[in-house]
């Protein structure tokens, strides 16, 4: 079992020095030569893959104790190659970290190991120890990021958007392998606990899920596998919630409609399991961020309010979507907002305690 932990992980992906030498990791690692800038051009808001990089076919048939330092984490879930992609980075999180961690994978990366995805699945027995997790859902643009940022002040390690996570939790992705992934538990939990491994093992995790993530199969998935979890979901008044959404992405009606109509029944799951649950509206915790903190943060914890007031001054996102389409009003929002006002679900709203 040691031969395949190590194979997964690398002994290294602790990021910590210790005495027993580095050992060439059974699983080859390759060097990344460049970032794809033409036919599989790598976009901030489109989910990661392979072929985002550049990179030598032959692995290395040894390694420069620079290499041997690096710090290993999944990337994505490649379906075609039935692979789980890791890249290795100097150091997780890096010095300057961007707003999402797969944009600090995608420019931190130096080296590529391709696993199979069934010797990942089985590559990490069950932890003794887990940290307390907190899993961020929102119908995007509802001010997620921010909501992980506002944890972090508060002394909660943040993971924000692990796109290896978002692949798992796609059912088309999971279709698409072949043969079926024998256990998709097994490999889920491995996926994460080698994030967590990165990390350094906090002792709690908060991690913020892209707005695809919020589909029912991932969220009865998370509710097996982590029914101790805190689950927050994230919503905002449908009008600005289209407005910025459509501007943004030039997102169809029918996308939008999909992501209000799966979060509210994603929502509607989880406060119906018993689990603990905390659903709210972006007006509401912009303004009272401690509505946020809640029950997350231990009551000994004294959260700065200087902090938290630099935080939710700055742009959260650091001007990424800045350059993305901005103005006008869209046929995509217009169409959606004539759906929401004939299928307002007003007994689900009231029950979730949602206005939007």
């Amino acid at each position: 079992m040691l031969r395949v932990l190590n194979a997964v992980y690398g002994i290294q992906s602790m990021s910590l020095c210790d005495e027993e030498p580095h050992r060439l990791a059974d699983w080859p690692v390759h060097i990344i030569t460049g970032r794809i800038k033409g036919r599989c051009r790598f976009r901030l808001y489109e989910p990661s893959a392979l072929c985002n990089f550049r990179y030598d076919s032959a692995p290395l048939e040894t390694l420069a104790t620079e290499i041997r330092k690096l710090v290993y984490t999944p990337y994505v879930l490649d379906s075609e190659r039935r692979l789980i992609v890791e890249v290795g980075m100097p150091r997780v999180p890096p010095e300057a970290p961007r707003p999402f961690f797969y944009l600090d994978q995608y420019e931190n990366a130096e080296t590529l190991r391709l696993v199979p995805v069934d010797a990942y699945a089985a590559g990490r027995p069950p932890a003794e120890t887990e940290p307390r997790l907190i899993f961020v859902f929102s119908i995007g643009r509802a001010g997620s990021t921010l909501a992980a940022q506002i944890l972090e002040t508060a002394g909660i390690a943040s993971l924000s958007e692990p796109d290896v996570l978002l692949g798992l939790g796609q059912p088309a992705q999971l279709a698409a392998l072949d043969p079926p992934l024998a256990d998709w538990e097994a490999l889920y939990r491995s996926c994460l606990g080698a994030l967590v491994i990165a990390l350094g093992m906090p002792k709690v995790l908060a991690i913020k899920f892209r707005a695809q993530n919020s589909n029912l199969f991932h969220i009865r998935a998370m509710l097996r596998l982590y029914p101790q979890a805190h689950y927050v979901f994230l919503f905002r008044n449908v009008e600005a919630w289209s407005r910025s959404i459509t501007r943004t992405f030039r997102l169809p009606a029918d996308n939008l409609k999909w992501l209000i109509t799966e979060n509210l029944k994603a929502a509607d799951l989880v406060q119906n399991s018993g689990a603990d649950v905390r659903i709210l509206e972006y007006e509401d915790f912009v303004h009272a961020p401690e509505r946020l903190l809640e029950g997350l943060v231990s009551p000994e914890v004294a959260v700065s309010g200087k902090a938290l007031d630099e935080v939710m001054q700055r742009d959260s996102q650091q001007g990424l979507l800045d350059t993305l389409n901005q103005e006008g009003i869209t046929a995509g929002h217009t169409e959606f907002m004539a759906w929401w006002q004939k299928n307002r679900p007003e007994a689900m709203l009231q029950k979730l305690g949602l206005r939007l």
